[in-house]
């Protein structure tokens, strides 16, 4: 090879561009089914906790949020399967053209971003409901004084 790119450096650009591209591929395709892998574990976190605040704070707000966030998970999901049952040759075409970040990124995003506005949704009913303990605790205390 180097004597090669002394005489002819066209040829070594060319060669080294194809072994760039296969090593670029590789990765593409590592990091692919890596981040899928992690974005399916971060999906196992987020749906229990999900089901959770959904049943304690049942309230047309927090239903519309996991409406949303289970609408989220659902375009990933579909997303991820049909890339699964892609064969070889497909999974290596879109390692290239369709890398994780031009892919799944901004799902996986604006499935955290569904995920926090559900949090957000739980926090604000709790900080209600604690609220309505708070009234309820204060008139009781009127009442138990005589007042």
């Amino acid at each position: 090879m180097d004597t090669l790119s002394q005489h002819h450096p066209e040829y070594v650009s060319l060669a080294w561009g194809a072994i760039k591209f296969l090593f670029i591929a590789v990765l593409n395709h590592e990091e692919l089914i890596t981040e899928i892998a992690k974005a399916v574990a971060k999906i196992a976190n987020i749906l229990p906790r999900a089901d959770l605040v959904s049943n304690l704070y049942p309230t047309p707000r927090m239903r519309l949020a996991v409406a949303q966030l289970y609408a989220k998970i659902m375009y990933f999901v579909r997303d991820a399967v049909k890339w699964y049952k892609k064969g070889k040759f497909a999974h290596s075409v879109s390692a290239v053209l369709k890398p994780y970040s031009l892919g799944y990124k901004d799902i996986v995003e604006e499935i955290s971003e569904a995920s926090r506005r559900v949090d957000q949704e739980a926090s604000a009913a709790s900080k209600a409901e604690i609220r309505d303990l708070h009234i309820k605790l204060q008139q009781f205390t009127l009442l138990s004084m005589g007042l």
